[in-house]
């Protein structure tokens, strides 16, 4: 639930290092958008919804009907210009040189040693009872990555990364 919190107020530590791959846009890409679900308890899940411009989120019912109000994480809306909601996205390889990151980074929070307030991003694919999941993975602080699948499933993908792991995802300890 925390792990939820602290992505839904966008406080994740992500390094802005600069071997970005493309300059950084209002736009998030097309590979990660949709609804994407973690379980929440036996019935609830959190809900994140990623547009073309904004990541929300709220909480749906096992039979898929919101009963939390729906939350802006991120958005380029003009109202969001200079808050730290605003959405920047940059395609990086900051973490791993085998796969992409997208970041969304508030700009507006750049603190002292190269650091960002913001969200990682990632998808990829997860076996669970021999069926084949689309996983959303989001990088926070503390090594924990919460991770959301395409569907509705009460298997939770997240999990707190182990330094094996952490090498594995190319973030350095």
């Amino acid at each position: 639930m925390l792990g939820v919190m602290a992505i839904g107020l966008g406080l994740g530590l992500i390094s802005s290092q600069s071997n970005a791959e493309a300059a950084s846009t209002n736009t998030t890409p097309k590979s990660i958008r949709g609804i994407w679900y973690a379980p929440l308890s036996k019935k609830s899940y959190t809900t994140m919804q990623v547009t073309a411009h904004a990541v929300n989120y709220w909480t749906v019912n096992s039979k898929g009907h919101r009963i939390s109000a729906k939350h802006v994480m991120l958005s380029s809306s003009a109202k969001y210009r200079h808050s730290y909601k605003r959405l920047s996205v940059k395609k990086t390889t900051a973490f791993s040189n085998s796969r992409y990151w997208w970041q969304m980074v508030d700009s507006n929070a750049q603190s002292v040693g190269g650091y960002v307030d913001g969200l990682a991003f990632w998808d990829y694919r997860a076996t669970y009872h021999h069926k084949k999941y689309r996983v959303l993975g989001t990088y926070i602080r503390q090594s924990y990555v919460t991770a959301y699948s395409k569907v509705r499933t009460q298997h939770d993908f997240s999990y707190t990364a182990t330094p094996k792991q952490l090498n594995s995802l190319g973030i350095q300890r």
